[in-house]
């Protein structure tokens, strides 16, 4: 009947509100929202990190064309440190976004 269809339909629209022990005990949206938040975390930081790693390269250039004699392995060593500080932050960023697709397809 439509009742039934109605109830039916307001069930599951609460399921999301609902605390679920898979999640740890908060609900669907409450995860969904936690995550989104750490995701946005992670972002600003990685943004944050890589401008200020693009400012202390560009104090390094200057100070590179400061000074002569600039030992270039050093700055090799240095460019590497940063490559692979920006892989591992995209390596975070990814893993959020495969949480949050797991999370989505429990919706």
């Amino acid at each position: 009947t439509e009742m039934s269809g109605n109830v039916n339909l307001r069930r599951m629209a609460d399921l999301g509100e609902q605390p679920m022990s898979a999640l740890g005990n908060i609900s669907p949206t409450d995860s969904y929202r936690m995550i989104l938040t750490s995701v946005g975390q992670r972002i600003s930081f990685g943004t944050t990190r890589q401008s200020s790693l693009e400012s202390t390269m560009q104090q390094l250039r200057q100070r590179r064309d400061e000074i002569g004699g600039v030992d270039i392995n050093e700055e090799a060593a240095k460019l590497l440190m940063f490559e692979q500080m920006f892989q591992a932050m995209a390596k975070v960023i990814s893993s959020q976004a495969q949480a949050m697709q797991a999370l989505l397809a429990l919706l």
